[in-house]
């Protein structure tokens, strides 16, 4: 009998391991239009269930309460786009992310309360956000090969994205010699970079960390997106201020990681020197140039088309929300105005229902009432953050612990205020895994 529970133990914690590895992985979760993610999503709650009746894990109340919280918000939103008219298909499209809550129930069976079990799954983030980097590292160097005289390269990723539909976008980028490489999981790589910094601040020398934390950092910088970009400067910020507060405490040491960051010096000082000039008579599409330039296209709302299209969402969004700002349109909304405008201006085509402004949709298909209830909460658990922090104490491995997954977490929500990361399972999950910390860390003081 024994042995039949280690067994059942054994292949839960497999497939636990396999949704955590096709989060960072998979791309958008449904390759060559299998719905994987979904799949495992299903798997993974219904075994976590069996496990918890199974072994008698104990739930304490404080990991119920944000499922309570998300399944009321969820009601909300379903319940106002009902009574607005909206089509159950797209309620439920609108409520599939947040329904990422039970994961909670997955993380309460796999970590049972251990540290090892925690390091377990930042190790699998970790090294899957390595892969994914070597893979926009290889496909961004590769396209030199072909750049800037033939533009076949770029019409090959287009079309294996097509075929996937793993969420890889590519274009000219670095005066048409290169070609972008942004993948949807690349956002990944930040909640990576930031366990990395606050690991690689302890004394001993760690070698394959900071191989990883290298190969990081240059995969966010020929990403060429300026999200990841934006993200992961915030990361550097506030781990540097986790350093300078905690160094004479825990007697950190900043060797680690400056040595890590010399391959991403090396690459933006030799990048440059590979670019050739264009003749005007090759008639190339108009590409960005240096990395200057596209840092200072973030604040260009009239050449800069994405940013004239959030320009514009962003005003649609708004007229939307004054006509009902307390209760929202429900979810599965639509903004038909949008689109219509959109092809009648003769810009690119977009989708009436879901935003790259995340956020402001949120309040739009939820009001004040649905914002105060999911970021209310959010907003709850930040105040017991920092009291758990500064105030509690933690152990100095529960401390990185946890501030390595909130300083990544606050990246990815930054970057998410002008993509819609976290209205997948997979970003979702992220957040869901810094609520579980919060709960367990102040369980555990």
């Amino acid at each position: 009998m024994e042995y039949k529970k280690d067994a059942i133990r054994n292949i839960f914690n497999i497939v636990t391991a396999i949704i955590f590895i096709e989060f960072i992985l998979g791309g958008l979760g449904h390759i060559f239009g299998l719905p994987i993610r979904k799949g495992l999503f299903a798997i993974g709650i219904v075994f976590s269930i069996f496990m918890i009746y199974r072994e008698k894990i104990r739930i304490e109340k404080k990991f119920l309460i944000p499922i309570f919280v998300v399944c009321i918000y969820i009601a909300y939103g379903s319940i106002i786009g009902l009574i607005n008219g909206n089509s159950i298909g797209y309620i439920f499209s609108d409520a599939n992310g947040f329904l990422g809550i039970l994961y909670v129930l997955l993380l309460i069976a796999y970590i049972k309360g251990r540290s090892e079990n925690i390091n377990k799954v930042l190790n699998i983030f970790v090294n899957c956000a390595v892969i994914v980097a070597i893979i926009t590292i290889v496909l961004f160097f590769l396209s030199r090969i072909y750049l800037p005289n033939n533009l076949e390269i770029i019409v090959a990723y287009n079309n294996l994205n097509t075929k996937l539909q793993y969420g890889l976008i590519s274009g000219l980028v670095l005066s048409n010699n290169y070609a972008r490489v942004y993948l949807y999981n690349g956002i990944f790589m930040q909640l990576a970079v930031s366990i990395m910094f606050i690991k690689l601040f302890n004394k001993e020398r760690n070698i394959f960390g900071i191989v990883k934390l290298a190969i990081l950092l240059v995969g966010i910088y020929v990403s060429n997106t300026r999200g990841f970009w934006l993200g992961t400067l915030g990361v550097l910020i506030l781990s540097f201020a986790y350093y300078l507060w905690r160094f004479k405490k825990y007697k950190l040491t900043i060797k680690n990681v400056l040595i890590a960051i010399i391959p991403l010096v090396l690459v933006a000082v030799i990048i440059p020197k590979t670019i050739v000039a264009v003749s005007p008579e090759q008639n190339l599409p108009q590409s960005t140039g240096s990395v200057k330039e596209r840092f200072e296209s973030i604040g260009d709302f009239e050449n800069d088309e994405s940013n004239k299209v959030r320009a514009i969402q962003l005003r649609f969004l708004v007229d939307k929300i004054k006509e009902k700002p307390v209760l929202g349109w429900g979810f599965g909304a639509h903004i038909y105005e949008y689109p219509q405008y959109m092809e009648e201006n003769g810009l690119q085509s977009v989708n009436s229902s879901s935003f790259e402004l995340y956020y402001v949709e949120l309040i739009f298909k939820t009001g004040i009432i649905g914002t105060l209830i999911f970021f209310g909460y959010l907003l709850y658990n930040f105040i017991k953050l920092l009291l758990l922090i500064f105030k509690k104490g933690l152990k100095e491995n529960d401390e990185q612990i946890l501030v390595g997954w909130t300083i990544g977490t606050m990246s990815i929500l930054a970057s998410s205020i002008t993509n819609p990361y976290i209205a997948g399972l997979s970003v979702f999950f992220v957040l869901v895994m810094e609520v579980y910390l919060i709960q367990l860390y102040d369980i555990k003081e």
